[in-house]
C-alpha cells in the first residue's frame, strides 16, 4: 500500500495540501478533500490560459485549473474519484511529479505535464487497467529479452520482429514471425525449471514450427547488474531503428505498461535463456492428444527433462 496521504487529514471544507518535494524547482503538492479524495497539484506562479483552457478528460480523475486569489498562484489540480484506485493514483502522482520537478521553465513544466496526462488517459482508457502483477512484470521482461535477441544478437529484420511480437496482443504464442513461432516463459525462484503452459494451442504445431523459450529470471535487488522493467524496456527501445519505435510501444501499450516508478522495481538477473524445439515426441498437450471435449488445459513442464528438444539457438525460418 502506498503512505503518500496518510499524514494529510481531510479539513473542514476545501483541500489540505503538503509540499511533496521541497527542494524541487517546479512546486508539487498532495492533498486531500473535505470529502476525503485525494489529489495532485503542479503549483504556478503564472497562468497558461492558452495551455489550460482545454483539459483532457481522464477516466476516474477530474482535472481543473484553479486560480488562488490569496496568494497570487495558480494551480493544475489531478483529483481521483474513487478511493479505490488510490493505489494506481500514487503511482501516477509519482510519474507526474518526476517528469516535471526537475525543470526549470514552468511554462515547459506545464506542457511536461499534460503530455504525460495524455498518456495516462490512454492508459486508464483501457478496460482492465491496473497496474501489472509481479508474474505480468516477469512474463514482459522475458518477452522484452526476446526481442533483443533476435534483433541484436540474431540480426533479423527489427520490424518483423516487432511485428510479430503478438504476446501483447493476446495471441495463443509470443512470437509469429514468417514461418515459424515462439511461446516465451520466465522461470527462476522456489518453483525450479519449470514452465507453465497455459492453454492446449499454446505448443500446438499447425503450419509453422514452435520453439519455446525459456528466460531465467532472477529477482535481484541487490546487484548491480540487476535491472528493473523500465531498465529494459529502454534498454530495448534503443536498438530499434527510428521506424520501429512507434509500433514498439503500441505493443507496451498493449502489455498495459506504462513507465513508471513503481516499475524501477523488482530488478532481475537475466541468466541464460534456453530453447527448445517443439516437434516429435515433445510432451505438449495439444487437440489431437487430449479426450473429447477436453478444453482449457493448463499444465507445468519441467526443462530438465526437456534435453532431447534442446537447441542451441532459434533457428533462421525455413523459407515458404
Amino acid at each position: 500500500m502506498n503512505d503518500h496521504w496518510d499524514q494529510i487529514h481531510p479539513p473542514a471544507a476545501g483541500y489540505t495540501w503538503k509540499l511533496r518535494n521541497s527542494s524541487s524547482p517546479i512546486r508539487t503538492l498532495l492533498g486531500r478533500h473535505a470529502d476525503g479524495h485525494v489529489a495532485f497539484m503542479m503549483e504556478m506562479e503564472r497562468d497558461y490560459p492558452d495551455l489550460l483552457r482545454h483539459l483532457p478528460e481522464i477516466q476516474g480523475l477530474n482535472l481543473d485549473h484553479q486560480v488562488f486569489s490569496g496568494s497570487g498562484s495558480y494551480g493544475l489540480l489531478v483529483a481521483l474519484r474513487e478511493a479505490k484506485d488510490e493505489e494506481l493514483f500514487a503511482s501516477l502522482c509519482d510519474d507526474l511529479a518526476a517528469c516535471i520537478e526537475d525543470l526549470t521553465d514552468e511554462r515547459q513544466a506545464v506542457l511536461s505535464l499534460l503530455g504525460r496526462l495524455e498518456r495516462w488517459q490512454r492508459f486508464l482508457a483501457r478496460d482492465g487497467r491496473r497496474l501489472l502483477s509481479t508474474d505480468s512484470i516477469r512474463g514482459l521482461v522475458a518477452e522484452l529479452d526476446i526481442v533483443r535477441y533476435l534483433v541484436a544478437e540474431r540480426k533479423r529484420s527489427a520490424i518483423e520482429v516487432v511485428k510479430g511480437w503478438e504476446g501483447p496482443l493476446r495471441a495463443p504464442q509470443d512470437f509469429r514471425l514468417p514461418n515459424q513461432m515462439i511461446e516465451v516463459k520466465s522461470w527462476g525462484g522456489a518453483e525450479g525449471a519449470k514452465v507453465r503452459i497455459s492453454s492446449e494451442i499454446q505448443l500446438q504445431v499447425v503450419e509453422h514450427p514452435i520453439y519455446l523459450a525459456a528466460v531465467h529470471l532472477v529477482e535481484d535487488n541487490e546487484s548491480t547488474g540487476s535491472r528493473s522493467l523500465n531498465d529494459i524496456v529502454k534498454t530495448t527501445r534503443s536498438i530499434l531503428p527510428p521506424e520501429v519505435v512507434g509500433l514498439f510501444e503500441d505493443r507496451l501499450d498493449a502489455a498495459r505498461y506504462i513507465e513508471l516508478p513503481h516499475y524501477d522495481a523488482p530488478r532481475f538477473r537475466l541468466n541464460a535463456t534456453d530453447f527448445f524445439e517443439v516437434a516429435g515426441e515433445f510432451p505438449a498437450l495439444v487437440p489431437d492428444r487430449l479426450p473429447p471435449a477436453t478444453t482449457d488445459v493448463q499444465y507445468t513442464l519441467d526443462l530438465a527433462q526437456l534435453s532431447a528438444f534442446r537447441i542451441a539457438e532459434i533457428p533462421e525460418p525455413a523459407d515458404e
